[in-house]
């Protein structure tokens, strides 16, 4: 019996100390709980006393780019999310002074998942606290996509300019660079890899560029001539094959709308005409509607020759 009552009382006890022990968990945590808030609070507080920056602000004090949406930590909306994040801080430099600055704001845009996989590092007051390009790739490295580096390696080697302008092709090859951490030069052949024939023919002739900014803006300088050059040539096609006019009393057109005199030599039509005529179901003979050439009314008749054979 006396042995049933120590047992008991030892198991009391255990349960005491194990209450104890998750009861002062439970106020450690509230307490960084109210550390990240008041860290919150005071950002918050020193952003709003802090002015506007001036030379990029408007008249009205107010930066036109707005506050990021908080982070939850799902990965679909983390390239948007740091993305925006940095460009304000950016814009809003004289607010941000220092590395602390940019991770605390950062931290206090974080919610859900994301807020909760930060806490650990209020908690042990991390030195990435005040490491604004750390905190940058540790969130990176947590929330962005694993396999983003090889999806745009192998996309970026499978890329072609095809019947696309350099420069659309050169905007696509840009935003999967940015996820490859090549270097220049191996960046630079990758690029020569996909452009046409056509751009590389006339680089063929020129002095090779020796940065990829270089190359793209060569290879952007020859697109634009060579689409100059293939309006230029359509302009010139619309001015010799233009319909002629059946109304103009003089000039060189007037003879191919002619009726073809007895034993004149009646000029052949050009191939633009020949097709518009055709196109328009028009008589390829007068240019006229409703008949064909070999019913053409103002066709002369056609010889009969005398002779044995002949009626």
């Amino acid at each position: 019996m006396l042995g049933c009552v120590r047992e008991e009382s030892e198991a009391m006890a255990d349960q005491a100390a194990t209450l104890l022990a998750i009861a002062q968990e439970n106020q450690a945590l509230r307490h960084t709980v109210q550390q990240l808030s008041n860290v919150v609070t005071a950002l918050q507080q020193r952003l709003d006393a802090l002015p506007a920056p001036g030379a990029d602000a408007p008249a009205s004090g107010k930066y036109p780019v707005a506050l990021p949406e908080k982070f939850d930590g799902a990965p679909a909306s983390f390239p948007m999310f740091l993305a925006q994040a940095k460009l304000y801080i950016q814009g809003r430099a004289r607010n941000f002074p220092d590395d602390r600055t940019k991770v605390h704001f950062l931290i206090s845009l974080l919610k859900d998942q994301a807020a909760k996989w930060a806490l650990p590092l209020l908690r042990q007051d991390s030195p990435l606290l005040a490491d604004y390009g750390g905190f940058c790739n540790l969130l990176e490295a947590a929330f962005g996509n694993p396999q983003k580096g090889s999806q745009a390696n192998r996309a970026i080697r499978r890329l072609r300019q095809g019947k696309s302008t350099v420069a659309a092709y050169t905007t696509e090859f840009r935003l999967l660079a940015q996820d490859l951490t090549w270097n220049d030069s191996a960046l630079r052949d990758q690029y020569l890899e996909g452009l046409s024939d056509e751009i590389l023919d006339q680089l063929a002739t020129m002095e090779r560029p020796t940065t990829l900014d270089a190359l793209i803006q060569r290879s952007l300088q020859i697109d634009d001539r060579l689409e100059d050059r293939r309006q230029a040539r359509g302009r010139r096609h619309l001015q010799f094959s233009a319909p002629v006019s059946t109304s103009s009393p003089t000039g060189p057109a007037e003879s191919l709308e002619e009726p073809m005199q007895l034993g004149a030599v009646r000029p052949r039509l050009s191939p633009a005409e020949k097709s518009r005529r055709r196109e328009g179901n028009l008589c390829l003979y007068c240019g006229g509607s409703g008949h064909y050439a070999r019913s053409c009314p103002e066709k002369p008749p056609t010889p009969v020759a005398d002779g044995p054979g002949y009626l």
